[in-house]
């Protein structure tokens, strides 16, 4: 019976569903009660900045995999895509790292780095999503459990420090990244890039991305102004 419900698509989105609010309320409680209000301000403005960059830098590439998906027979249309979303990745990186090196600060490195990995997984869980949606919903459930229970241990035993919750989140990405590569077997061919074929991509992704961000922004720019 219950495997008979995980491996059900509608059954197992619901029992997900449920799972990362619950666990997004007790991160919640614990943030609060372990950083304080300042602090727990801090965080979630940083963080929603970092959320709102990365959401705009994907420029809605991966929008498009499920047309293409549909409309061609292409094998190597997964990879296409991971060395796609590898290559803006490499771009993204190599100018955060000139920024935090002008910078000068670990904190500021951290946020600006942080985020073309940030770019990078959402392709990856967007594929993923097309691919395998169960497969999607357990490795949401398996990180976000992760960082619960990380939280749980730096409030525990080290001081109030929200960098530290940040330097989880990188740990959480990386993995994420490195699990996805190493399942879907992606082959990374960076010179064979079709930069027409990203174009493309582009031209398909902009307006769904611009429309995200604005859902975002509706939700969240209240925290960056305030």
């Amino acid at each position: 019976m219950i495997r008979r419900l995980l491996k059900n698509q509608y059954s197992f989105s619901l029992i997900s569903k449920f799972t990362l609010v619950f666990l997004g309320v007790i991160n919640s409680i614990l943030i609060n009660r372990g950083l304080g209000p300042a602090l727990k301000g801090e965080y979630a403005y940083i963080l929603n900045l970092i959320n709102i960059f990365s959401l705009i830098l994907n420029l809605g590439i991966y929008h498009s995999y499920p047309f293409y998906r549909r409309q061609t027979e292409d094998g190597q249309l997964k990879d296409k895509y991971f060395n796609t979303a590898v290559f803006q990745f490499i771009v993204y990186f190599a100018i955060a790292v000139a920024a935090a090196a002008l910078a000068g600060r670990m904190d500021l490195a951290i946020y600006i780095t942080i985020v073309p990995f940030m770019v990078l997984k959402r392709q990856l869980l967007f594929i993923t999503l097309v691919e395998d949606f169960n497969l999607r919903n357990r490795v949401n459930i398996i990180s976000e459990s992760f960082y619960t229970l990380s939280i749980a241990v730096i409030f525990l035993f080290a001081p109030q420090n929200y960098l530290l919750l940040l330097v989880v989140r990188y740990m959480i990405i990386l993995l994420v990244i490195a699990f996805l590569k190493v399942h879907y077997q992606f082959r990374l061919e960076l010179r064979k890039v079709d930069f027409s074929f990203m174009l493309e991509m582009v031209k398909f992704g902009v307006f769904p991305m611009l429309s995200s961000l604005l859902m975002t922004m509706n939700y969240k720019f209240d925290i960056v102004l305030l």
